[in-house]
């Protein structure tokens, strides 16, 4: 609440500041969270799909590729 003049605290003498953008926000990002998670359940998200996933993390697949190459460089046969 902001004051229309100052030092005058009655009530029918303030501003009201209305957030509609961070309760739209709000709604957008729980919504969102539902959605996905559907997604999720129904198998309508692609599989190779790790940070926008729940339970997933962007840092996997990076992971995963530097252990196949390691696992491979292990395994070469010298001749």
């Amino acid at each position: 609440m902001i004051l229309k003049e100052t030092g005058d605290h009655q009530i029918h003498c303030l501003r009201v500041i209305h957030l509609y953008e961070a309760d739209y926000n709000m709604i957008l990002g729980i919504f969102w969270q539902k959605l996905l998670h559907l997604a999720k359940d129904t198998n309508i998200l692609n599989q190779n799909t790790y940070g926008g996933r729940p339970n997933c993390n962007a840092l996997t697949p990076p992971l995963i590729d530097e252990t196949e190459q390691e696992i491979s460089r292990l395994s070469r046969k010298h001749f």
